[in-house]
């Protein structure tokens, strides 16, 4: 039977050389928000009294790093060429991108743990201990690396090829 769709070569798509201005300030934010809340005991300030001046010298110490990083190309999207084209390219994962996805990666599953063991804690105890979970908990959970380099030929073993 033969097959009556429409057939896209993918050598024959138009791929952009570089990112458009707007593209690459619109993941500035997302960078900024992922190392703000990097410092998870100073995150826990902000959540239980509000935002005090160490959280105000810390986000303008994020916006001055984030903003330099990213004016040099130095943040995952902020590129001024896509590093991904296509998503079976087989290359390596710079240094600026590990540290990135590892923060990133961090602040969600660290923020989650903690939390969830912080609520089964206070189920099971009547008492609150977030603010103990967070001050020694935070630091060991968060220090281990999430993103590693790929191994050569990651993608063409995948794939079958």
């Amino acid at each position: 039977m033969r097959y009556s769709g429409k057939v896209d070569y993918v050598p024959a798509w138009k791929i952009r050389e570089r990112n458009k201005p707007h593209y690459r300030v619109a993941h500035w934010p997302i960078w900024i928000w992922v190392f703000f809340l990097a410092p998870g005991p100073l995150t826990f300030s902000l959540f239980a009294h509000g935002f005090g001046w160490g959280n105000l010298t810390w986000l303008a110490v994020v916006l001055v790093g984030t903003g330099i990083a990213g004016r040099y190309g130095q943040l995952p999207g902020v590129e001024p060429k896509p590093y991904i084209l296509r998503f079976d390219e087989d290359k390596p994962n710079p240094m600026y991108r590990r540290i990135c996805y590892t923060f990133a990666w961090n602040a969600v599953l660290s923020f989650a743990l903690l939390n969830l063991a912080g609520l089964a804690t206070a189920a099971l105890t009547d008492r609150w201990y977030m603010k103990q979970l967070y001050q020694y908990a935070y630091f060991p959970l968060a220090a281990r690396p999430r993103v590693k380099a790929p191994s050569a030929g990651t993608f063409t073993a995948q794939s079958g090829q």
